[in-house]
């Protein structure tokens, strides 16, 4: 193999087995039901490839961990969970995604108990539309839609049962993305509301079986992170 083409190899070999790995830290102060402070400190690791007909593929290995008082007892939370996207373009402007999250293991401890729950979490179907695209000023403006089937009910923790991770209902979601993109960084700013329906939480030990009511949650965040050439869908 010729210089020339080993290059054009090893520049194509970068592209389609393109590597990012970000590192998140955040720290957040909350109060609990009694006013008694929590710090909360979580570390995301992303490990990103463009697999072969142009699919884009996100690995997020994420651990957490919580400290504080809940209802006036010391208590430890601790979660490590993997989360698996998957997305490709149909069009030029609709993107198709699947995401799919296992919770390895998610341990609450005091002094006297340790509850654990652990296993997959329902799996989200969703659709990119990339309503405004403004090259010369690097601005887009997208529209999402998520839809997370109930797969099975949730299963609370117990200390001689562990709980699952289901959410023991169904969600449907509308995210607007308005993003910015410039030549080694992107920022976007974010904001979703969810439909969720009815939950069912079953607890083991006693028999109970709790139904919530059809809820709403409206959310709002700011992403800045390196950019990555992704091939044919969505940046």
């Amino acid at each position: 193999m010729s210089r020339k083409n080993t290059n054009s190899f090893l520049k194509k070999a970068c592209l389609f087995a393109g590597l990012l790995l970000t590192i998140s830290l955040s720290f957040k102060s909350q109060a609990q039901l009694d006013a008694a402070s929590t710090f909360q400190r979580n570390y995301l690791y992303h490990l990103s490839l463009v697999l072969p007909e142009h699919i884009f593929s996100t690995t997020k290995f994420e651990y957490g961990r919580k400290t504080g008082e809940l209802y006036g007892v010391p208590t430890d939370f601790t979660r490590m969970e993997i989360i698996e996207e998957l997305r490709t373009g149909i069009t030029e402007k609709v993107e198709i995604n699947l995401d799919l999250a296992y919770l390895v293991s998610e341990t609450e401890e005091t002094d006297t108990t340790e509850v654990k729950r652990s296993g997959p979490r329902n799996f989200s179907l969703g659709f990119r539309y990339r309503w405004v695209e403004r090259e010369e000023s690097n601005y887009n403006f997208d529209l999402i839609a998520r839809f997370s089937p109930d797969l099975d009910n949730a299963t609370q923790a117990t200390q001689t049962n562990d709980g699952n991770a289901f959410s023991g209902r169904t969600a449907f979601t509308l995210e607007a993305v308005l993003g910015r993109r410039e030549q080694k960084t992107e920022f976007s700013i974010r904001g979703a509301v969810s439909l969720l329906g009815r939950e069912t939480l079953v607890n083991e030990n006693l028999g109970l079986r709790f139904r919530s009511n059809i809820s709403y949650l409206a959310r709002l965040w700011m992403i800045f992170q390196p950019r990555l050439k992704r091939g044919h869908y969505l940046e």
